[in-house]
């Protein structure tokens, strides 16, 4: 649940409703917040330079967890998405990153399972 409240925030409301407000109340929703409004202009710039296959199959489902030290951590669903953040997209994604933040920033890219969102959401 914590891995669709962050990667979705436009359902926060939803998922307030159903009973789940635990999951928002953690101490790091600044970070979150900022780390999701980072991704997502990333999200805007890349979309225009990548492929539609390319966004569909490896950025679409991505969500940042967390902007901490100077590192963007991105939560990605699939070993696949992973390989290609990590090494096929990596240059493009930190580029607009110090674009962004006029400042360079390292990348972290993690799996996220539905077991990982289980454990979040229970701490």
């Amino acid at each position: 649940m914590a891995f669709i409240v962050q990667c979705y925030p436009e359902i926060s409301s939803l998922v307030l409703m159903a009973g789940y407000s635990r999951v928002l109340a953690s101490p790091r929703d600044d970070e979150i917040t900022d780390a999701v409004a980072l991704w997502r202009a990333v999200l805007r710039s890349l979309r225009k330079q990548v492929t539609q296959s390319v966004y569909d199959c490896c950025l679409k489902e991505t969500c940042a967890l967390s902007f901490t030290e100077n590192t963007l951590t991105i939560g990605v669903r699939t070993p696949y998405a992973k390989e290609w953040l990590e090494h096929r997209l990596a240059g493009q994604i930190k580029r607009t990153l110090k674009n962004l933040l006029k400042r360079p920033v390292r990348m972290r890219v993690v799996l996220v399972n539905d077991e990982d969102a289980e454990d979040k959401e229970s701490n």
